[in-house]
């Protein structure tokens, strides 16, 4: 393919999702998602490394956080150990990884991509080393265990 005459005049934003080759083991049709479970930015704006900026008081999910099913709603939300409404469990099957950041007032954002499988920056994934919990994420220990079909590759 040529680019002769081809000029870029303006690059807006960068496309970051956590897959790595663009073709995850994904759930169809994503999961349906309770904001209320979602924590809003407090303090100051933030900006992730994709370029969303999330404003005080809005809601997002960043690629690479772990969703689970709530036991009574069947509905999903960030894991979280602390949890008593099922997000707390990690179980195979009600459990996914947000593909790319979405903001509680997108398009679509009530059914986010989400994926289970397949080639991830390591990088990007919402995991800990250490105790696990809603800011650190899940341990990368419990995450592989839960996602066997993951493969990591480094930024």
């Amino acid at each position: 393919m040529s680019t002769f005459g081809r000029s870029i005049i303006q690059q807006v934003g960068r496309s970051i999702k956590l897959t790595a080759d663009g073709q995850p083991e994904a759930k169809a049709a994503g999961v349906t998602v309770d904001w209320t479970t979602v924590t809003a930015i407090s303090g100051s704006d933030v900006t992730y490394e994709d370029g969303v900026i999330v404003k005080v008081g809005e809601k997002a999910l960043r690629y690479g956080q772990l969703l689970t099913k709530i036991t009574a709603s069947g509905l999903y939300g960030p894991h979280d150990p602390a949890a008593a409404d099922g997000r707390q469990t990690l179980t195979k099957g009600a459990a996914f990884l947000v593909n790319h950041t979405m903001k509680e007032n997108d398009r679509n954002s009530d059914h986010p991509e989400v994926i289970y499988g397949g080639l991830v920056f390591k990088d990007r994934l919402i995991a800990t080393t250490g105790a696990a919990s809603l800011a650190a994420g899940p341990t990368f220990t419990n995450l592989e265990a839960l996602f066997p079909r993951l493969a990591y590759v480094a930024e």
